[in-house]
């Protein structure tokens, strides 16, 4: 699904996220879904459920590809993101007049990059409706009360997600003096080049991210 992990530019020749599904076949997906809820009273649990996995069967298909994420450094992030925020998790909802999409609204402490404003809401693909739940790999969800460090994108209807889906999250964790930025991408796999590199769990020093993003913004 390329536009989960599309940079803020349009990506280079063979860059972006390596799957080959479209927007088109997510959308033809989200919409007969949206279906499946909007007739689930009529259906027991069971065959909503099935319904719901034909739907993916038929729209989204799985490939070897399917997880493959363009690797997206700090430095890409910190030049392609539109707005970096730090800040708190304060809500997560589903999407208002969407089939299955879940805003999560973020109480900025602090503006890395852009003009932020107080409180950012960033949606992102997946959630749950009436009962009826879709995970989309490589999504990030920060749960509630969370901190974290986000770079974000505008997508083509003018909202805030994620750039580089998973990639774009890092979540502040403090153990004694210590205060890291982490990135975990186990159970994704990264493009190199022409081979496959397995995610694994960045960390950095919140201080050291937070001077490099500003460092590279002034470059930028």
């Amino acid at each position: 699904i390329q536009a989960l992990y599309a940079a803020a530019a349009p990506p280079p020749a063979g860059g972006g996220c390596a799957a080959a599904g479209s927007e088109g076949s997510l959308a033809i997906g989200l919409i007969m879904l949206s279906w499946v809820v909007g007739r689930r009273r009529r259906w027991t649990t069971a065959r909503a459920t099935l319904a719901v996995l034909g739907v993916l069967g038929l729209t989204l298909p799985v490939t070897a590809q399917a997880a493959q994420l363009r690797p997206l450094d700090l430095t890409t992030l910190a030049t392609d993101a539109v707005m970096v925020i730090r800040g708190r998790v304060v809500k997560v909802a589903v999407a208002p007049e969407t089939p299955l999409e879940t805003e999560t609204t973020v109480e900025v402490a602090q503006c890395l990059a852009s003009a932020c404003p107080p409180t950012v809401t960033v949606r992102r693909h997946g959630g749950e409706r009436d009962g009826i739940g879709l995970v989309v790999d490589g999504e990030a969800a920060p749960p509630l009360g969370a901190e974290v460090v986000m770079f974000l994108r505008v997508d083509r209807t003018g909202r805030l997600r994620a750039l580089g889906a998973i990639q774009g999250v890092w979540q502040v964790v403090r153990t004694g003096r210590a205060v890291e930025a982490v990135r975990d991408l186990r159970g994704h796999d990264l493009l190199d080049v022409d081979h496959l590199v397995p995610g694994t769990v960045q960390r950095i020093e919140l201080g050291a991210l937070l001077v490099q993003v500003a460092a590279i913004r002034v470059r930028r």
